[in-house]
């Protein structure tokens, strides 16, 4: 098992994805022909955007590189990016980070204060590593953060990692795939999706 971020772009609401208002069969048939969003612990990051099937266009994996994980390596992978942004100790923050892995709304486990609206990637490291989405408003927030700090954390990835190219390659590839999928989500009415 693990963890899959899909790119989805130019959603379009058809129907709510409670299942008592469907036949089996209208039920099947929605779940078989749209793709279900479903956010119910992180609704801040999408958007507005309610829980429900919607049509869009799936970014192929020939468009685009995939992103895939075990989640030990998501959970590897995005640890060293809490690092990079320089809350290696997220307590700090008044952050409990039990609940956090939980799956519980965002705002009732976060403390908000200045130091964590000043923390790039949060939308994206304080967010469930195996369901959820994130929508397009927060992928422009995402964008602009990796953007920005593209350099940085190349810098960054390769002093902690110096002489081992396979990690820097690892780390600084899967940080690339993130910017172009934000950007196109951001743009094109699009989600990320994890499941």
């Amino acid at each position: 098992m693990g963890l899959d971020i899909s790119l989805i772009k130019n959603i379009k609401f058809i129907a709510s994805d409670d299942s008592s208002l469907y036949t089996d069969d209208e039920f099947d048939d929605l779940h078989d022909n749209y793709i279900q969003l479903r956010n119910e612990y992180f609704e801040e990051q999408s958007d507005g955007l309610i829980s429900g099937f919607y049509d869009g266009e799936r970014v192929g994996v020939d468009d685009i590189d995939r992103l895939a994980w075990s989640y030990s390596s998501y959970g590897n992978w995005r640890q060293h990016l809490i690092q990079f942004s320089g809350f290696d100790n997220i307590n700090e923050l008044g952050i409990n980070i039990e609940k956090l892995h939980r799956n519980n709304k965002i705002c009732d486990v976060i403390n908000e204060t200045e130091e964590y609206n000043r923390i790039p990637f949060s939308e994206m490291t304080f967010f469930s590593d195996c369901e959820g989405f994130i929508g397009p408003k927060t992928s422009l927030r995402l964008y602009e953060d990796f953007k920005s700090n593209k350099k940085k954390f190349r810098d960054y990835t390769k002093k902690k990692y110096t002489g081992d190219v396979s990690a820097i390659q690892y780390y600084t590839d899967k940080y690339d795939i993130l910017i172009k999928y934000y950007k196109i989500a951001s743009v094109n009415n699009g989600v990320l999706l994890f499941h």
